[in-house]
Order: C-alpha cells, then structure tokens, then sequence
C-alpha cells in the first residue's frame, strides 16, 4: 500500500503506516481494528484526505504534522464516514439535475429539430463555439461526441439502430455524460437557450435577463464539476472548484447572503456555492429540494451532535452558516404546476 509518489514517499507497510501516525500523536487505540481499517480505506484516501481538521497548526511548512492531543483514529474515520454520506446527497441531487437536463434537452430536440438524429444532429441547430486545440470547432467535436453515443453498441443505442433504424433523442440522452448536456446548452442558439431555462426553472421568457443567464451556465458548470468529484470518491465537504457562482439576488436572498457578503467569499465556489444552485435549479420542484436539504441538515446536524469539538470547524469547511438548517428549510418557494406548465408551454416559444 503506498503512501505517496513514488520516490518522495517510498511504500509503507500497515504496521509502518501506523507508527508513522502514533509517532504524530495520533491515538490508535486498538492496532489490529487500525490495519483491518486500511485494508478497507487507502491511506492517502483517508488519512491524507481528512487529516487537516485534526493537526496542530504548524509553525514553519518543514514541520512534520503533528495532530491534537486526544485525536484518535476513529475521529478521522469518522469524518470520512460522514463525507460519504454527504457525497451521496450530492451526487442523488446532481442525478436528478442530470435527468431533468436530459428530458429537457431531448424534448428541445424532437420538437424543435425532428426526432430523427439526422435532424437533430444538424451542424445548423447549434453555434460553432470557439476553435479547439485539435483545430476543430466545439460544435464538430460535439457533434461526434453525439454521433459515437449513436453508433455505440450499449443498450439501447444497438437495439434502435437495429430495430428502428433511428436513435431518437430520448434514446441519445440515454448515453449522453452531464458534460454532454453542458456542451449542447453552451452551443444552442438563443431561443433554445431561453427554452431550456424555462423549462428547468419553470418560469416565463420575460423573466430571462442576462444575469440569469450569466447565474445559469455557471451554476450548470458547477454542478458539472462537483458530479466528477464525488462520482470519482473526492473529498466533499471542503471541496472548492475553479468556477465561481456570479452574484444574483434571486439565488441568494433566500439565504440571506448579501453582496457584501458574497464578496467576501461566502456562497462562491465551495459546498455552499453548490447548496444554492441546487436550491435554484429545484425552485420549481419542492419534493426534490425537500429531499435533499432533508438529508444532508440529518447528517450534518448528526455529526455536529455526536462529535462537537469538530461539528463547527466542519460547517465552516463547508462554507455554511452555523444556523445552516434555518438557511436550508426558510423562504421555501411555493410551487404551482399550472403556473409552471403554462410558463413554459408559452406562445413566446413558438418558432
């Protein structure tokens, strides 16, 4: 099992690893439970993932690290149990965003293009992008990137090849990745850009502004990049990605960030950031929202209850608010499904 890479950090056995920890006063209480533990949990994933939280702040980068008198090994584990669960809340919330995306875009697709791939795939339904480092435009790279889900022999791509002779777009987005979806979002033209925003958020074209917009690519950029994370075991709750939220009122006033806040740094591009644009994109789905903010404040607030001296440090990884459960469960919006339905079935889209 290695610690490290390569060179820098030779391998180290489990008794090795685990006198390095001791030798860092870490308390393993029971040696045998401790390397069982590592059999199941990689060093680096947990040891290196969750240490931070528990460490002495180091006086000069040449420090060894060095963890706080009564840190055990349990409370690392513990730490890493609570991060899973968490990362299943997220990537359920991001599922369900995907599957939305999905039934939007190919909905978009059949009535606006033909439900015939040849139709649909049309270089002229969408905007060439910028050129690629392959010299190719990002609508030919998407274009093939759809045309390979097409001809790919998973199910049920080969059946309707076979049997109908036609992928149609309900069938595609089966095989369509989230950065799939991204890339057809960013290369619709305008009118299909408004639609899918209506059709997600529920809500009318004239309530369709530039920072909207601006708000939406961004937020479907970091939904896109948190889905990779925690599909691939990332470490969630202290977690940050390059994009950042902009500022937009609608988002944030229910959670009572204001400007100067945002400013500052809260509700950008950490777990917080992520919370409110799942808030967002679920303003017309309650039960969705209901479920997700339910599970994630249970674990937090379990974590905060039964490991206190770490629950807050935790929250303020996260990026949240120590009254997080007042920001989650406060100024819900109130669904209506004819509002809905009559917002996105306007005259407005018609073409």
């Amino acid at each position: 099992m290695n610690m490290g890479d390569g060179l820098g950090k030779p391998f180290k056995t489990l008794d090795e690893q685990i006198d390095i920890l001791v030798k860092r006063n870490l308390i393993v209480k029971n040696k045998e439970q401790a390397k069982y533990l590592l059999t199941k949990h990689s060093y680096y994933s947990v040891i290196n993932g969750y240490k931070d939280i528990f460490l002495k702040k180091k006086q000069s980068k040449f420090e060894e690290d060095c963890y706080e008198d009564d840190t055990t090994l349990t409370d690392i584990i513990n730490l890493h149990d609570f991060d899973k669960k968490i990362r299943i809340e997220i990537l359920s919330a991001l599922e369900n965003i995907e599957s939305t995306l999905a039934t939007n875009i190919n909905y978009i697709f059949a009535e606006r293009f033909g439900e015939n791939q040849e139709q649909y795939l049309n270089p002229k339904n969408f905007k060439p992008g910028s050129i690629t480092a392959k010299g190719k435009s990002q609508r030919d790279i998407l274009i093939e990137e759809l045309k390979k889900i097409c001809t790919s022999n998973n199910h049920p791509m080969k059946h309707y090849r076979e049997n109908h002779y036609n992928i149609p777009p309900w069938i595609l987005v089966k095989g369509a990745t989230f950065g799939n979806l991204l890339y057809i979002y960013k290369l619709f033209r305008k009118e299909e850009k408004d639609y899918l925003i209506c059709r997600c958020l529920g809500i009318s074209k004239s309530e369709i502004d530039e920072d909207l917009k601006e708000f939406f690519i961004k937020m479907l950029e970091i939904f896109w990049r948190y889905r990779n994370w925690a599909a691939h075991g990332g470490r969630m709750y202290s977690h940050k990605v390059r994009e950042q939220l902009p500022y937009y009122s609608q988002a944030y006033d229910r959670f009572e960030i204001v400007k100067t806040a945002y400013n500052k740094g809260q509700g950008r591009n950490d777990i917080f950031a992520l919370f409110i644009g799942i808030a967002f994109f679920f303003k017309s789905d309650a039960t969705a929202y209901l479920n997700f903010a339910v599970g994630i404040n249970f674990y937090i607030e379990k974590y905060s209850k039964e490991y206190k001296k770490y629950g807050d440090r935790v929250i303020k990884q996260m990026g949240l608010p120590l009254d997080y459960s007042k920001c989650l469960f406060e100024n819900l919006p109130d669904v209506n499904h004819s509002t809905f339905l009559n917002n996105i079935n306007s005259q407005l889209f018609k073409v």
